[in-house]
């Protein structure tokens, strides 16, 4: 649950500060469960590096599998482009469900 959530600000190397935002964990079966969010994140290697400083957070250190995705969409040309990804991390189809 975001609402009690721990926020903190982090600097991303050239693509400026973002947000990161922690929920609440969740425990289900005996899996634990945490959510992150990193933002504003405009670019596909902005999603990488962003991805890359979460994976650093305490939480995620002790986790077996930590899936991750992104999707940014670009203002390139009269359509913006949607860029997407995601990395399963050994749990089958975990990434891409993250992304709906």
């Amino acid at each position: 649950a975001l609402n009690s959530c721990v926020c903190h600000g982090a600097p991303l190397a050239s693509h400026g500060t973002i947000e990161i935002a922690r929920g609440e964990s969740a425990t289900c079966d005996g899996s634990i469960f945490t959510a992150q969010i990193a933002w504003p994140v405009r670019t596909k290697v902005a999603a990488a590096a962003a991805i890359a400083l979460l994976l650093q957070e305490s939480v995620c250190g002790a986790a077996d599998h930590n899936m991750t995705a992104f999707r940014v969409c670009s203002a390139g040309g009269k359509r913006p482009k949607v860029e997407k990804g995601y990395e399963d991390d050994g749990e089958a189809r975990g990434g891409q469900r993250l992304l709906g």
